[in-house]
């Protein structure tokens, strides 16, 4: 096993995460980007090749403890192994697990994801204990077919709500759809879109993309990468030319990922982060699309269009020795101590 740095080896890492097909996620330029707004520890990118090619990659954070976690927060789609084949997924991980760490923490990724059931059985033959649980249920919708179709799905109810929210919002004012990369002057329309973006209970609660800086600077430059990759997808729902609603998108190998929404509430009456998903989803059947992903949790909002999920773990394994133990021991009655200390302070 050799360990890659960034940028010098971005090169051949995109060349391997184009032979695998391969999500932007997966790839140099966003890990690179993602750790510069939210990292911390060293970034530890492991690599295994074959005849001097890379096979494998699994970028880690090495902490001081000597723990290791995959470099991934709530802002991360997805989390997982980038590997040309299976054998490269085991030679990966139970290299990983040669390095002895006290633990590994990897979240995001995808049950029954490429690599997991051989992570899983290297940490395990490395003495380790697994310890899993689900992060996340996100919905998906299959966006293969008829769209007609697929609404008659949704109900006669939900399509009906949305045409007469259409049709009181006309009554405000000229009604569009801006569906596009950006434009040409893709700062302003961001800063147009993440201002709509946080001036809803995002903002409210410090969740928006504009509460913090490493936040904001995250999404300028993973706008910038998809926009270079011919990734990215903004959609503007406007009023007059004024947006009321506002997506940031990725569309990358048949699939739509919504990154990012948010709405202007003094329109909320007329629920235009609804009818900006309508139409959104409506241009991925247009567009022959294969999933809108909607990430995140399972909120009822999304589960009235959506009639799948996908379960994100998080999948912890803890060393056999002391310190090892010390921290399984930490998480196994520490969760639930803390459980019931948030139960007391609600009551």
């Amino acid at each position: 096993m050799s360990e890659l740095s960034l940028p010098a080896d971005a090169g051949e890492w995109d060349d391997l995460a184009d032979r695998a097909r391969a999500t932007l996620f997966l790839r140099p330029a966003y890990v690179g980007a993602w750790h510069r707004a939210f990292g911390s520890g060293e970034l530890r990118i492991l690599a295994i090749r074959r005849d001097g090619r890379l096979a494998a990659v699994l970028p880690l954070q090495e902490a001081r403890s000597g723990s290791l976690r995959s470099p991934t927060n709530y802002h991360t789609p997805e989390y997982g192994f980038l590997a040309e084949d299976a054998e490269a997924a085991v030679e990966l991980a139970r290299a990983a697990f040669a390095r002895r760490p006290r633990s590994v923490f990897l979240q995001f990724v995808e049950q029954g994801g490429f690599g997991l059931d051989e992570w899983r059985s290297a940490a395990r033959s490395g003495g380790y204990t697994l310890r899993e649980r689900v992060l996340e249920r996100s919905p998906w919708i299959t966006t293969v077919g008829d769209w007609d179709e697929y609404q008659r799905t949704i109900g006669a109810k939900a399509i009906a709500d949305v045409r007469r929210r259409r049709r009181r919002l006309e009554e405000v004012g000229t009604v569009s759809i801006d569906l596009g990369d950006g434009g040409s002057h893709l700062d302003a329309t961001l800063a147009e879109g993440f201002a709509v973006e946080a001036a809803g209970w995002k903002g409210e609660r410090g969740t928006a993309i504009l509460s913090r800086p490493e936040t904001r600077g995250f999404y300028e430059e993973l706008a910038r990468i998809a926009r270079a990759r011919g990734a990215l997808h903004v959609a503007f729902l406007r009023v007059d030319g004024r947006g009321v609603a506002f997506e940031l998108n990725l569309r990358e190998g048949g699939i739509h990922y919504r990154i990012k929404a948010g709405f202007d509430p003094s329109f909320g009456r007329f629920a235009p982060s609804k009818l900006l998903l309508h139409a959104v989803i409506a241009d991925c059947f247009g567009q022959s699309m294969d999933r809108f992903e909607f990430l995140g949790t399972d909120d009822a909002y999304k589960l009235e269009w959506a009639s799948e999920v996908r379960e994100m773990l998080l999948v912890q394994a803890f060393a056999g020795g002391v310190a090892g133990r010390i921290e399984l021991g930490a998480y196994d009655y520490g969760r639930p101590l803390a459980k019931r200390v948030l139960g007391l302070v609600g009551r």
